[in-house]
């Protein structure tokens, strides 16, 4: 008989077969929109894979009532408050003070970074 670690890794996998499916068979477009769903589907996938060995079976025996554990763990990710969000908008914000017209008739309009390079970031 399976035990519920195997049923959890082996639920996990085809869920996340199947998306990667479903995802492949759309167009670019479509694809292009669902970015950033792919992208959380697949860090929900890395540290469920890291973390399942850890979690206890009871645990695991609820996961894997859940209709869809990506699906689900991806709607609850929705509903948390995010500060990813915030933290590139500080991040931008800091950059940008770090940005000053040049005075140089040759390049007008362009920008001068106070930087070693405009594209490194500390």
């Amino acid at each position: 008989m399976v035990n519920v670690k195997e049923q959890f890794f082996q639920k996990l996998k085809e869920e996340y077969q199947q998306f990667r499916k479903r995802i492949l068979q759309k167009d670019k477009r479509d694809i292009i929109k669902d970015s950033y769903r792919i992208e959380i589907f697949e860090e929900l996938y890395k540290i469920l894979v890291e973390k399942g060995d850890t979690l206890s079976d009871a645990i695991l025996r609820n996961l894997l009532y859940q209709s869809g554990i990506l699906d689900f763990l991806y709607d609850c990710w929705l509903k948390k408050e995010d500060s990813q969000l915030q933290e590139l908008m500080d991040c931008v914000e800091e950059e940008l003070g770090k940005v000053k017209p040049q005075e140089n008739e040759e390049w007008e309009g362009a920008w001068d970074y106070e930087g070693d390079s405009f594209v490194t970031c500390e």
